[in-house]
């Protein structure tokens, strides 16, 4: 196979390389991973006739070891992206332990020794018959404390969606305002829950566009999700303005990604980016399983024809 061009790519690898072929195919590989005696030498590049290479069928060895080199490269990124994530969710993470609990009010000495008894098993982190210690003085007696209590509990240790439903049952029980106002507060912490997750994977997403892109390439985010399409488009307009800040050139989505179809085949995007001057198209969409949304990204690099990154099914794109 003749060489058309051999390159040194702008990154942060060192001794990345790029063979361009006749048939336009291309290999992108580290230095690293060639034999001894064809390793560029990284004061000089002229070594092993690099510059010779270009132009000349290369001999069977050759082709293989930079194909070689080729797959451990890709296999090198790969394992990294896949360390970090799992390096990522085995990180230890902050538990509170200072339960601020609503005080119980009743002069009733039978429910003052049931709650003292519930907020021991609470600091002793025994959380679910705790839970279940304040859900039963609250059945029996209908004290407010208890129920706030319970709520925490399931707050802390389940989600906020769920200590609203549970005090929402309570408000209909009772119409006691207090629990409305503890209805309004649950709802304004989901809401700016819901804004600061949004935030993060926006942020997420963008590092790893960041990470995986090819330096100098035309780059375009595009939205291509068959399912939650609003929520899918303002994600991908919020993930464009976060790469605009972070100054990451990007190809005009609207003028010119506007003519591509709803869900484009891979064919098509390569028709419009070799129009358009567009290497590397980021496709966005959104997909749901087992009741829970999350961003998808795929990064398409259309002249090799490889995937560069293909976000995991993780709890960090939820939205």
């Amino acid at each position: 196979m003749t060489v058309v061009s051999l390159k040194i790519v702008n990154s942060r690898e060192t001794e990345l390389l790029e063979a361009e072929f006749p048939d336009g195919s291309r290999l992108l590989f580290s230095g690293d991973y060639l034999p001894e005696d064809m390793k560029p030498d990284s004061r000089n590049h002229d070594s092993w006739n690099y510059n010779s290479l270009e132009g000349r069928d290369l001999a069977a060895w050759e082709e293989e070891a930079f194909r070689f080199a080729a797959r451990c490269y890709l296999a090198e990124k790969a394992a990294l992206i896949a360390v970090r994530r799992i390096s990522r969710d085995m990180a230890p993470s902050a538990v509170r332990e200072n339960w601020q609990l609503t005080a119980e009010t009743s002069k009733d000495r039978t429910v003052q020794q049931r709650t003292n008894a519930a907020a021991a098993m609470l600091q002793a982190g025994d959380y679910d018959a705790a839970l279940d210690a304040f859900l039963s003085i609250y059945q029996d007696t209908r004290s407010l404390a208890a129920a706030f209590n319970a709520a925490l509990i399931i707050e802390r240790t389940g989600s906020l969606e769920k200590s609203l439903e549970f005090i929402q049952t309570v408000y209909a029980d009772t119409g006691n305002p207090k629990v409305r106002d503890e209805i309004d507060r649950i709802e304004k912490d989901i809401e700016r829950e819901n804004r600061s997750s949004g935030n993060s994977v926006i942020k997420l997403a963008a590092g790893e566009i960041i990470e995986n892109m090819i330096e100098g390439a035309g780059l375009a985010v595009v939205n291509v999700s068959e399912e939650e399409k609003a929520l899918a488009q303002t994600l991908t307009s919020n993930i464009t303005q976060e790469l605009q800040s972070r100054r990451i050139l990007l190809v005009d989505r609207d003028q010119r990604i506007g003519r591509l179809s709803d869900n484009p085949t891979d064919a098509e995007l390569a028709r419009l980016g070799h129009e358009e001057g567009i290497r590397v198209f980021v496709l966005v969409s959104v997909t749901t399983m087992g009741g829970i949304r999350r961003l998808s990204l795929r990064m398409l690099d259309i002249e090799r024809n490889t995937v560069l990154y293909q976000s995991p099914l993780s709890n960090d794109m939820k939205v």
